[in-house]
């Protein structure tokens, strides 16, 4: 069996519950646990604390959508991002625009702004302060 749904139902965790669950398994499912509600047409479900998904890439989103909801709307993203240009500032020379790209946040204006908003700090300012001692800057990038 390749979905985690049946170990749920048979503990008693799904009764009552809306779940998902790989299409080629949703009749099998429905069969085996009556008490659980199937709806093999949707990738994934919450129903209080029970998050089922569809399958294995299904499953990828229904992560992504546990981390929205714990981090808010791309509120976790956007800190991957500014904490790689944190480090591209500690340990290179890139220029911003460079920094920016590489780290995904785009423009030079929206590294500042985030970066003020994250630290305090504009990218000079934190290059300024974080930037390794020169007798390190032969590890430098």
């Amino acid at each position: 069996m390749a979905t985690g749904a049946f170990v749920l139902a048979k503990a008693g965790l799904l009764d009552g519950r809306t779940v998902a669950t790989h299409w080629r398994y949703a009749d099998e499912l429905s069969t085996a646990y009556p008490r659980v509600r199937v709806r093999p047409e949707v990738l994934f479900i919450e129903d209080g604390p029970v998050v089922t998904s569809a399958g294995l890439a299904a499953g990828i989103d229904l992560c992504l959508h546990l981390i929205r909801n714990d981090h808010g709307p791309l509120q976790w993203l956007l800190q991957l991002r500014v904490d790689h240009a944190r480090e591209l500032f500690e340990i290179t020379d890139l220029p911003m625009g460079i920094v920016a790209h590489q780290s995904g946040i785009g423009t030079v204006d929206s590294l500042r702004d985030h970066l003020i908003q994250k630290t305090g700090l504009t990218p000079s300012a934190y290059r300024a302060a974080f930037t390794h001692s020169p007798d390190q800057s032969a590890a430098r990038v």
